[in-house]
């Protein structure tokens, strides 16, 4: 099993900013196309992906587990999270549709994430634009490796977004099989949600 703090060479009480200095080192360091060897800069990034991650690093600690859950567990936990945010509201209002409430946040989510990975996407892209603009006759060039950390993180921002997106979708999916006792009062407001509301949501 690897050792992820004795990769990035920090110990297991770091701080997130101290996770995020020593990859940063340790990136910079052996990054292949600097002669790094690429299997342990592949550790190295694994080792940041997980203990930069709140929930994959308690993960980590408990069991030494550097996985995830599948997809399908991590979406019945938000879900559950979800039925829990949502039930002294749906307890107070009862007029209320709680399956309409959550459906109504998992959109809002799933449109945030999606903004989010598109602007990440696009940050990546000039990033790749500008990376070789800077050049020095020395055998460093300390712009490029600024703009490769950069890259480097943002590729594990990417793929955390997209993560989230799946477990999202997954989320829309168990929605289905749940149903609702709806009064007369709550199809009254449910004529009011807009006309795109669950068209939204089939895009997922």
């Amino acid at each position: 099993m690897m050792d992820l703090y004795k990769i990035l060479g920090i110990d297991n009480n770091a701080t997130p900013e101290d996770i995020k200095q020593a990859y940063r080192k340790a990136a910079q360091l052996n990054h292949p196309d600097k002669g790094g060897d690429t299997e342990l800069f592949q550790q190295i990034k694994t080792a940041y992906e997980v203990l930069s991650d709140t929930e994959r690093r308690q993960q980590y600690d408990q069991t030494g587990n550097i996985e995830l859950h599948n997809i399908k567990q991590l979406a019945q936990n938000e879900l559950a999270g979800l039925f829990e945010h949502f039930l002294d509201n749906y307890l107070i209002n009862s007029h209320k549709s709680l399956l309409e409430m959550i459906k109504k946040e998992v959109t809002q989510t799933m449109l945030n994430t999606r903004t989010d990975i598109q602007k990440l996407k696009e940050k990546q892209q000039k990033l790749n634009s500008v990376i070789n603009k800077v050049t020095t006759k020395n055998s460093i060039n300390l712009f490029k490796n600024i703009v490769d950390q950069r890259l480097l993180e943002i590729t594990s921002q990417l793929e955390n977004q997209k993560m989230h997106e799946e477990i999202l979708n997954e989320i829309t999916s168990i929605l289905k099989s749940y149903t609702e006792e709806i009064t007369e009062q709550q199809h009254e407001e449910l004529w009011v949600l807009p006309n795109n509301f669950y068209a939204s949501t089939q895009q997922f």
